[in-house]
């Protein structure tokens, strides 16, 4: 029993065929799959070097604007 009285009704199968569905093919999928992963560390290693280079220019912006007392 639900909130306000409603009860929950499970249909057994839901057959709705979508083009995503039907054009599934599993071989190609895992291919894909795989050549996404051996991109993947030269994908991480830009990530980081952008991180580190925006980390350099907001140390060096912050030291330019701090003044001496």
């Amino acid at each position: 029993m639900l909130a306000y009285g409603s009860e929950v009704v499970l249909l057994f199968e839901v057959a709705i065929h979508t083009h995503r569905l039907t054009s599934f093919q599993e071989e190609l999928n895992d291919a894909r799959l795989r050549e996404v992963l051996d991109l993947l560390p030269s994908v991480h290693t830009k990530a980081y070097l952008r991180a580190t280079l925006h980390k350099l220019e907001s140390v060096w912006q912050y030291n330019w604007l701090v003044k001496e007392c």
